[in-house]
C-alpha cells in the first residue's frame, strides 16, 4: 500500500469514524510494517454491548470502503467509556 493512499486511507476511516461515534475517542494507525490498519475506538456507545457487537458497530462505518478492496484487514480494539472509568478506578485503588 502506498503511503500517500495510506494517508489518505486513513484521513477518510478517521472521518468516518468522526461521523460514526461523535461523543467517542478513537485512533487509526499503522502497524509496524506500514501494511495494517488498527482503529481504537472508545465510546460511551459500547456500554452493556458485546466485544461482537461493539465491533460490528465499527466495520458498519467501513462497509463500502471494505467491499471495494480498498481495505482489506483491519485490527479493532474498542472499550467503553464505563469500562476505561471502571479500569482507572481499579489501578488507583
Amino acid at each position: 500500500m502506498c503511503q500517500a493512499i495510506q494517508h489518505e486511507l486513513i484521513h477518510q476511516m478517521e472521518e468516518r469514524l468522526q461521523k460514526s461515534f461523535p461523543r467517542g475517542e478513537f485512533e487509526v494507525t499503522t502497524g509496524e510494517d506500514g501494511m495494517h490498519l488498527q482503529v481504537t475506538v472508545t465510546t460511551a456507545e459500547f456500554k452493556d454491548k458485546t466485544l461482537m457487537e461493539q465491533h460490528r458497530l465499527v466495520y458498519a462505518a467501513f462497509t463500502d470502503i471494505i467491499n471495494s478492496g480498498e481495505l482489506h484487514s483491519i485490527n479493532i480494539k474498542t472499550t467503553s467509556v464505563w469500562t476505561t472509568t471502571t479500569w482507572k478506578k481499579s489501578n488507583n485503588s
